[in-house]
């Protein structure tokens, strides 16, 4: 109970801490971000505002943990459901990247990343690992070697600089690393954790979760070693074979009781059973949304959930813990926008229900149609990533946008006196991308409905007029023998009359 309690109080002294604003005052020697992506995503760059934030249906918006985070990592909840058997389970937690490369969790880590993982030990202990500079990896451990000894310890005490890796995952007695060559490396003692050497040389992507471990080959093939007393290293069901019959993987996401696996042409497909009940039959949260299939570009899974991050920076969560009490705690978070990644946990302190923490981006803007407006307003164009649902306004006066997605803004800013004005684009987080525009009296027409009419004016309306108008005057008889007639009778006139005079 001691260490529970301790356990809670350090999660809230993080909480506290939490910066109001990004630095971004120090530049770390990192690798590429690239380098350690398996699939196209949406981008998180390096100094722009990209915030963790935690997601529950207590809150009806999303809560902000810490601003500019590139990356981050969550542990879960322990397996089985409770801790020894008599205390409450511990809460999940997360680990975190900033832009300038700062690792952070229960306190800030002396350490530099790119990229961060965190798990449970078997005692229920917290274990962080990083790819940090010159694609080495490091990591502390929540293994005591008094009362915890695990052999994560002894992994980082002998193999804390592994040269030139691109991934690396946790189990809870095991480390797996990837490097650029394609080999996996592998510390531990967990079930299946060094059975390894038929993959050397042909690895793409790896994942590990309890006891068991996941690989993406370069011919797109998946294997799976490790515990399987829930399916979730095999499993045959509905005429399907998994992970045997996957052919063409780019991401797997090992979960405590089920599996994912991510399709290049963006298709999730899950494996993992409740043995008592029925072993053919497939957990909900190993049983994707139909209508995500294709669109689906990140996984990542949790006790009893799965996430899908789609393209458009929108999110689908789904699992058995969506549902509890009769409420949807997967609701909320189904309908985020400008998200870069998300990682979905369950709430142990409320009856295990769904929660989930992400990367949500603060718009960016690329170009505008226009700077300069007449005082009686007009369109503005914004362009940009991470758009969708934004909040816009000048000089503090919002304006309902007329076209509305991830890439794109459309506007008709105010009536407004001459000088400037602000436009403040918000999104979840509520920091402000601004810009000013000029409000130009030269520009100033009478009605609104002028400008417009006579930018359509030379590419619409005058070619039209004129074409019809020159074929009536030769095809109608009509009018040419008046024509004709009125020009003839006063140059007679005029041209007799001074003749007779003298």
């Amino acid at each position: 109970m001691q260490r529970f309690m301790l356990f809670c109080i350090l999660i809230g002294a993080l909480t506290l801490s939490t910066k109001e604003a990004p630095n971004h005052t120090v530049a770390a020697r990192l690798p590429s971000k690239a380098s350690i992506t398996q699939r196209s995503q949406p981008r998180i760059g390096i100094n722009e505002r990209s915030h963790l934030m935690y997601v529950s249906a207590l809150y009806s918006v999303p809560a902000m943990i810490e601003p500019d985070v590139i990356n981050f990592s969550v542990w879960g909840p322990e397996y089985p459901l409770n801790w020894d058997g008599f205390e409450p389970e511990l809460p999940a937690g997360y680990a975190y990247v900033k832009s300038n490369g700062d690792i952070g969790s229960i306190g800030t880590l002396d350490a530099k990343g790119v990229k961060v993982i965190a798990a449970r030990s078997v005692e229920g202990d917290v274990n962080i690992a990083w790819i940090g500079e010159f694609y080495n990896v490091g990591g502390v451990s929540g293994c005591n070697p008094t009362w915890n000894p695990c052999v994560f310890s002894d992994f980082l005490t002998t193999n804390s600089y592994n040269e030139h890796a691109v991934d690396v995952a946790l189990g809870r007695e095991h480390v797996l690393i990837l490097d650029e060559s394609g080999n996996v490396k592998s510390y531990g003692t967990s079930p299946g954790h060094n059975v390894l050497i038929p993959l050397i040389g042909k690895v793409t992507a790896i994942s590990a979760n309890g006891w068991h471990n996941l690989f993406v080959l370069q011919n797109g093939r998946v294997r799976a070693v490790g515990d399987n007393s829930y399916c979730q290293s095999a499993q045959t069901s509905e005429g399907f074979t998994y992970p045997d019959d996957i052919r063409n993987a780019v991401q797997v996401a090992a979960g405590p009781l089920h599996s994912l696996a991510l399709l290049s042409n963006g298709t999730v497909v899950g494996w993992g059973c409740d043995p008592e009940a029925n072993s053919a039959v497939r957990l909900p949260e190993a049983i994707p949304p139909p209508d995500i299939a294709g669109r689906v570009v990140d996984i990542s899974t949790s006790l009893g959930i799965s996430a899908a991050l789609l393209s458009d920076g929108t999110v689908r969560l789904w699992g058995r813990k969506c549902i509890v009490g009769g409420v949807d705690h997967c609701a909320l978070a189904n309908t985020l926008v400008n998200v870069a990644k998300i990682i979905p946990s369950i709430d142990t302190m409320f009856n295990g229900r769904a929660v989930a923490y992400a990367i949500i981006m603060d718009p960016i803007i690329t170009s505008t149609s226009a700077t300069t407006f007449p005082i009686n307003g007009g369109t503005l164009t914004i362009n940009g990533e991470y758009l969708k649902n934004a909040a816009v306004y000048v000089d503090g006066r919002a304006v309902i946008p007329t076209v509305n997605t991830s890439t794109q803004l459309v506007v008709q800013v105010p009536r407004h006196k001459i000088g400037k004005a602000r436009v403040d684009v918000m999104g979840y987080s509520r920091f402000t991308t601004k810009f000013d525009i000029t409000y130009s009296g030269s520009l100033a027409t009478p009605t609104a409905s002028r400008t417009p009419t006579l930018t359509r004016l030379p590419t619409s309306t005058r070619p039209a007029t004129l074409t019809p108008t020159a074929t009536s005057i030769k095809t109608t008889p009509s009018l040419t023998p008046k024509s004709f007639r009125a020009t003839k009778s006063p140059t007679r006139t005029v041209t007799v009359k001074p003749k007779q005079r003298p």
